[in-house]
């Protein structure tokens, strides 16, 4: 399987990709992050079939606020710049613990976020970090978050959506993004 650095590369040239190359793309990250096609066409408000065809080579258009939408939603973005593509796996989580921690008197540390998001167990005491997480960190960083745990801890990427979508439930989040059909 691809690095995620290895895919985000694919996008620096995006404006000599094809829409063949994209789908492959599109596919490749879905997968890294844990994803079904039915969640992620959801999620990007496009049907199943389109992201299908997509994915599979088989779409012959598709609109560029759609495409830039489902980019979004996966947190990358055709005109990335070089320090974006250098983001590792332990600066992702960083970003995720720092801004679950604000406002916050106890500190959910990186190793605790990782082992949350790996077994889909709420730490004890730091639920309130866990829920700005789950409810408030943007959408696409979440999603970026995932495929950054599974990477590091060497994880199936759907494992880890999943029990974050229980961590979620465990805090009943009204979040749409855990509302998309498991």
């Amino acid at each position: 399987m691809s690095s995620i650095l290895d895919i985000l590369n694919g996008w620096a040239h995006y404006d000599h990709m094809n829409l063949n190359q994209v789908g492959a793309n599109i596919k490749k990250l879905r997968l890294a992050s844990g994803l079904s096609q039915s969640e992620l066409a959801e999620l990007s408000s496009i049907s199943r079939a389109t992201l299908n065809y997509l994915e599979s080579g088989k779409l012959g258009e598709l609109g560029a606020s759609k495409l830039f939408h489902l980019m979004d939603v996966l947190g990358v973005h055709p005109n990335l710049f070089p320090a974006d593509l250098n983001s590792d796996e332990a600066n992702i989580i960083a970003k995720a613990v720092k801004s679950s921690n604000v406002s916050y008197r106890k500190e959910l540390t990186t190793s605790m976020l990782e082992d949350a998001l790996g077994s889909g167990k709420l730490p004890r005491g730091f639920e309130g970090n866990l829920l700005y997480f789950i409810d408030e960190f943007p959408e696409p960083m979440v999603i970026e978050t995932i495929r950054a745990v599974a990477a590091k801890k060497n994880i199936r990427p759907r494992k880890v959506w999943l029990n974050t979508l229980s961590l979620a439930k465990q805090v009943q989040s009204p979040r749409k993004l855990w509302n998309v059909h498991a």
